[in-house]
């Protein structure tokens, strides 16, 4: 009953719709691909109906709790029933939806790890809208048994193909947030989803940083509790459940692909909502990136149809360097510590890497005020990557140690040549620490691709 307002379904096959964009899902659902057999969880506060996925929850009667509405909004996003004269509909209406409750009090990395662990043969796709506190002060990420966790869903999950791991790219927007500050959306065996409004622009509240892979629409139609709708479901939180269900719709028309395979696909088929939008750049490979966008937003139909034809890519291989700075760099108020490093991408190895995918740099920085800090990558190609921003809220004294930061604008480039890392102040920072010089200490270049 609500079609008119799942608009973000089909709004550009509707010329009375207001709306601008929507996810292209039409043409996937015209050639019979709803999701089957694909297996979807929302790691969350838990969801109220479990009834299509039992054998998730081995409860087909889960205790109904004020506090699980979220989760079940994700839920409903991705599979709410087709036909059935109630709601809306999800994109994926017919995958099998589960729940596994994590939000509810104390969370530790014990039970972070068991969550995105469990039952990894079976289950598909994981979509986690959760993360460190988006005030712009906290940074915090995986421990290390979820670390492990994300590692071996990707290396083993699915039988040996990988788990799909969906992060929200966080809400931090108004108060100066950056992603760079949040570890899960950092690694790689995440994809990290950002917000698109209706017009085309990004969401007011959304997070940027160069490890957002792509966007998709937010104030969208989904399930609630006691059998209720929403209309406006919005946030970070709506986009990434809609991502796992367009991953459901791919994962149907060819099940063979793995977590890298889906996320070069989002590289290949990503639209540009808005070419005029401040921010677009194109790699030294031709993609477009942005900090806001990633890639850009997800489109179903082409998603689907290139991966109904879509080649594996060969086993991921691993480059890292490490820079041991001797005397460290101070870095002053009026300037930049700028590192130049060549690679040659370990070329003679079995480690050998001249196509990038993920880049990823390990830092130690001391600072009296850490929120002062930006770091930025550029490659040897000259493509500049934003890999952590200035956070006017984070006062902390601790800096960054051995803190992981990532970025997926440099996907396709050759690493061979020199790389060259800048670490900034902010010159006129609002809490009067600009004047401290902090010791830069030492970094580790992780480099992630292929060779073709």
């Amino acid at each position: 009953p609500l079609l008119t307002q799942t608009w973000f379904l089909w709004s550009q096959f509707s010329p009375t719709s207001p709306k601008r964009f929507d996810l292209n899902i039409m043409p996937v659902w015209q050639k019979g691909i709803t999701g089957q057999g694909v297996v979807v969880t929302i790691i969350d506060d838990g969801t109220f109906d479990l009834r299509g996925a039992h054998g998730l929850s081995h409860d087909p009667m889960p205790l109904r709790d004020a506090d699980n509405g979220h989760g079940t909004r994700c839920a409903g996003e991705v599979a709410m029933e087709a036909n059935n004269s109630f709601c809306g509909v999800g994109i994926a209406f017919n995958a099998r939806i589960g729940g596994i409750r994590l939000l509810d009090g104390t969370v530790t990395d014990s039970m972070e790890a068991t969550a995105l662990s469990y039952n990894n043969h079976f289950i598909d796709i994981y979509t986690c809208c959760w993360g460190p506190k988006d005030d712009g002060m906290e940074m915090a990420g995986p421990g290390p048994l979820s670390e492990k966790a994300l590692r071996l869903g990707a290396q083993k999950g699915r039988d040996g193909k990988g788990n799909i791991f969906v992060w929200a790219s966080g809400n931090g927007g108004m108060v100066g947030d950056h992603c760079g500050a949040d570890g899960y959306v950092n690694s790689i065996y995440s994809v990290a989803i950002g917000a698109l409004m209706h017009t085309g622009l990004p969401a007011f509240f959304g997070e940027a940083c160069p490890a957002v892979m792509a966007v998709t629409l937010t104030g969208v139609t989904a399930s609630n509790l006691d059998n209720g709708c929403v209309t406006h479901f919005t946030g970070t939180s709506s986009a990434a459940p809609i991502a796992a269900g367009v991953f459901a719709l791919v994962l149907e028309a060819n099940p063979d692909l793995t977590w890298r395979d889906i996320q070069h696909l989002i590289t290949k088929t990503a639209q540009i909502p808005n070419p005029m939008e401040p921010g677009w750049s194109m790699n030294a490979a031709g993609y477009h990136i942005h900090d806001r966008y990633g890639f850009g937003l997800l489109d179903a139909g082409l998603m689907v149809q290139q991966a109904l034809y879509f080649k594996s890519v060969p086993p991921q291989r691993n480059c890292s360097q490490e820079v041991t700075l001797d005397p460290v760099r101070i870095l002053s108020p009026q300037g930049s510590v700028i590192v130049a490093v060549h690679s040659d991408g370990c070329g003679g190895t079995d480690k050998a890497i001249n196509t990038l995918e993920h880049v990823q740099v390990r830092a130690s920085i001391t600072s009296v005020c850490r929120g002062d800090l930006s770091v930025a990558l550029v490659t040897p190609s000259g493509t500049r990557s934003q890999l952590l921003g200035t956070r006017r809220n984070d006062a902390s004294p601790a800096g960054l140690k051995n803190w992981t930061l990532m970025t997926v604008q440099f996907w396709g480039e050759d690493p061979y040549g020199t790389w060259t890392l800048e670490v900034s102040p902010l010159v006129q920072s609002p809490n009067h620490h600009s004047n401290i010089t902090p010791p830069y200490s030492n970094f580790l270049y992780l480099k992630h691709g292929n060779k073709y």
